[in-house]
């Protein structure tokens, strides 16, 4: 589960990651899953807000931090396992 974080809580103060949760108790935010998969990289998305997404994966966040952490595991040897 990732949580929906906020930023600029107040004037003056940046929040990174500050987590919110309605009072009810339900999910506000995704559910994740990773697992090996064939290619290098691959993303499916899903949801009420999906349209809201980019429809090529490459064009999404989750691309950019993918290839953050692949040159990082380069950097230290270590092989990068598909995933999906």
């Amino acid at each position: 589960y990732a949580p929906v974080s906020i930023g600029n809580v107040s004037v003056g103060f940046d929040v990174l990651g500050a987590a919110v949760s309605p009072v009810d108790g339900t999910l506000l935010g995704d559910r994740v899953l990773v697992k090996s998969g064939a290619d290098p990289f691959s993303l499916k998305t899903a949801g009420d807000f999906v349209e809201k997404l980019p429809t090529e994966p490459k064009e999404n966040i989750v691309y950019d931090c993918w290839l953050v952490f692949a040159r990082e595991l380069d950097k230290k040897g270590v092989e990068l396992k598909p995933l999906e």
